[in-house]
């Protein structure tokens, strides 16, 4: 439901025990339904469920519900404008998925909805939301790469996605190496499960190499330190 909420849809709860199941018609069950979507809707005032419900009186319990999605009910100006938000968000998204069609009709009916939102030309926001997706496609690309110790082919990635989006704070070689540096120190970790001393070691002194900065955890650290001694190795710190 979160989810649905976030992207601007109007979501309900409906408790189906507090509605009841025994001593109640099909009928009574649906209208129990339907009655709590309009009051947590709270549409009382543009909606009669009594006259409603007798207009529709051929159709079965679930046409009925059916029927309801086809109300526009919430489709009021006030309504409308406050959604318009949530439409912005959901062509961002769209256009970063590279649907520049769907992110500019979504950005245009936003416009419509809402006249006092900071104007903007969609064509021109959904190529930059675009251009955003993919630069953060580069950025997490290069971010595995690094993790694999490929910092060059990295620092390439991060400098193509700086190219794109300019409005990223992000510094190509120092992004490259610390992460390469933490790949390196999970790979040790991962050594020392396996008993590798030597090669434990060895990665863990060349993290350090790529980032001096890099953080090693203080136990780790005597561990490997403890079990180096016992093999006559050490690391460079």
């Amino acid at each position: 439901m979160q989810r649905l909420l976030s992207e601007g849809f109007a979501c309900a709860a409906v408790d189906i025990t507090a509605i009841g199941t025994a001593d109640i018609t099909p009928e009574q069950w649906y209208a129990g339904v339907i009655d709590t979507l309009v009051s947590v809707f709270k549409l009382y005032r543009d909606f009669d469920l009594e006259t409603w419900w007798l207009e529709n009186s051929l159709l079965s319990p679930v046409q009925k519900l059916k029927e309801l999605q086809k109300l526009e009910l919430c489709q009021t100006p006030e309504k409308l404008k406050a959604a318009a938000p949530f439409l912005l968000k959901a062509g961002e998204a769209e256009a970063k998925a590279g649907n520049i069609d769907k992110a500019i009709a979504n950005f245009k009916t936003a416009l419509k909805w809402n006249s006092k939102l900071t104007k903007f030309v969609p064509q021109q926001k959904a190529q930059k939301f675009e251009k955003k997706g993919k630069a953060e496609h580069l950025i997490n690309e290069g971010e595995n790469l690094a993790r694999e110790n490929d910092i060059l082919n990295a620092v390439t990635n991060f400098q193509e996605a700086l190219k794109l989006d300019p409005s990223l704070n992000i510094n190509p070689q120092k992004k490259a190496q610390q992460l390469a540096a933490e790949g390196l120190v999970t790979k040790a970790r991962t050594l020392i499960q396996e008993k590798k001393i030597k090669e434990a070691i060895a990665a863990y002194n060349q993290a350090e190499k790529v980032d001096p900065k890099v953080e090693i955890d203080a136990n780790t650290l005597a561990d490997i330190c403890w079990r180096g001694s016992l093999y006559e190795l050490a690391l460079s710190r």
